[in-house]
């Protein structure tokens, strides 16, 4: 468990550690971050100061969330402050919409993109 600051919200500075988990390639791009469970584990807390620490990443672009699998490291450019436009393109392993939902017509194997995000 880390110490935590008095002056800033719990679910921020658990943001913050998991932030530069992804900044210093601790949680590779693509991969799972921990899970809400693993989380509440580790820094003592309750699972809403959880969630609210996933949300933020989420929120800010460092991670995107697949239904039923978890929240991913989102893919970043080199020395990028921003985030990418879409949470991971065609290179999360799912086809249609940038939100990564099937598109309804389009086949398992389907290119939509091009794969070029």
């Amino acid at each position: 468990m880390i110490e935590f600051a008095e002056n800033a919200p719990r679910w921020r500075q658990i943001a913050d550690v998991l932030r530069a988990r992804i900044e210093d390639g601790t949680y590779a791009p693509d991969t799972r971050v921990p899970s809400l469970v693993q989380i509440t584990a580790e820094f003592g807390v309750a699972s809403a100061t959880a969630q609210k620490a996933l949300r933020a990443l989420r929120e800010q672009g460092w991670t995107y969330t697949e239904q039923g699998l978890g929240s991913f490291v989102a893919r970043r450019g080199a020395d990028d402050e921003t985030p990418p436009p879409g949470p991971g393109g065609a290179e999360r392993g799912r086809e249609g919409s940038s939100s990564g939902e099937l598109v309804e017509g389009q086949g398992e194997t389907a290119d939509t993109d091009g794969g070029g995000h």
